[in-house]
């Protein structure tokens, strides 16, 4: 069974996965869906989050 969860909170390691996009030479837009209740305020969770992991990317290459 799983639930919607922002994606720093699921069990995918979505850090993990941006890293390796940038790594690799991926430059193009991160898009994510949100199916729960408040898509709106995931939605925004989830770009700052986004941000962060390419910020931080960024910051230490």
């Amino acid at each position: 069974m799983s639930a919607p969860v922002p994606l720093k909170y699921g069990t995918i390691n979505y850090r993990a996965v941006i890293r390796k996009a940038l790594k690799l030479g991926y430059t193009g837009p991160f898009m994510v869906e949100h199916y729960g209740s408040d898509w709106l305020g995931v939605g925004v969770e989830n770009a700052e989050y986004i941000r962060d992991v390419i910020r931080s990317y960024l910051n230490n290459k």
